[in-house]
């Protein structure tokens, strides 16, 4: 496993809530182009192949759509993907195989009710993140992938909602919010952070409750790298707070507040949702089935 050290600290320092950084993802993909190792390189992409799956859902939606720059894959290859060409020698061939099976499934699941593209390319990356040989990423994208699913919960049970009709999904965290009853999902004692989230959930102005978030993940990730600053998880950390920077820079508190109100919304919508589709949902499945 490489050694960045000249990368990092080369690269400047990040401060959350801080002005934007003359430095983007982009920027970092860039300089370790030549410097990785192909087990390296998969950590890595493992970051950007979130917007992939996001830019995948906007193309099926709209051939036309803007996509995400950060991508990896650029739309000639993803409208090859998208018309089914991903035999050998087509350059869909480096495609993962869940963005295939995503783009596969989507006909029928999107003639579903409560159906959200965004939603289905977000569970289909996570299943794939959460199973990366390297640990500590796949640690992350399992801590991204609880705090979403405590949240939805916390959020969805403060509003009277059936917390059952709101998570997507499986695993042991995701089983347990469904099914236990008591005040803290019974979670308490298998996540330390559980009573940080939930006085993050009580919070009022969802503005700062996202940035209570963003900070809670910032500071995992510090601790996570204290004593290792120079390896590639230090690398991929860096792209993961970075990518907070990014996105706030680009959202004042206005937009901030009327995108969560749309999440609230969206959620409000889904609770509709027969339970029979829920159980025949194609994304709606462990990776491993």
């Amino acid at each position: 496993m490489g050694n960045y050290y000249c990368l990092m600290t080369g690269s400047p320092l990040l401060k959350m809530g801080g002005e934007k950084p003359a430095i983007s993802t982009q920027n970092i993909r860039l300089q370790l182009e030549d410097e990785m190792s192909d087990k390296d390189r998969k950590v890595i992409d493992t970051f950007f192949l979130k917007f992939d799956a996001l830019n995948v859902g906007r193309l099926l939606q709209n051939q036309e759509a803007k996509l995400d720059e950060r991508g990896l894959f650029s739309r000639e290859v993803l409208n090859e993907l998208l018309q089914g060409e991903a035999a050998p020698g087509f350059l869909t061939g480096d495609v993962p195989q869940f963005l295939k099976d995503f783009v596969a499934a989507y006909p029928e699941a999107s003639k579903q009710p409560g159906f959200f593209v965004d939603d289905a390319a977000m569970l289909a990356y996570y299943d794939y993140a959460r199973k990366i040989k390297n640990e500590q990423v796949a640690e992350w994208y399992e801590l991204s992938y609880n705090v979403q699913c405590i949240m939805t919960a916390l959020i969805a049970r403060k509003n009277g909602w059936n917390v059952a009709d709101y998570l997507k999904g499986n695993g042991e965290v995701c089983d347990m919010l469904r099914e236990n009853n008591t005040a803290d999902f019974g979670l308490s004692v298998k996540l330390d952070y559980m009573s940080q989230l939930a006085q993050i959930a009580e919070l009022t102005d969802p503005v700062e409750k996202e940035r209570q978030l963003d900070a809670f993940k910032w500071k995992w990730l510090d601790e996570q790298t204290f004593f290792d600053g120079f390896s590639v998880f230090a690398v991929f950390a860096y792209l993961s707070r970075l990518e907070m920077l990014e996105r706030w820079s680009l959202l004042d508190p206005e937009q901030g507040k009327a995108k969560f109100e749309e999440i609230v919304e969206n959620l409000r919508s889904e609770a509709k949702v027969p339970e029979e589709f829920r159980a025949t949902n194609p994304y709606n499945k462990t990776a491993n089935e």
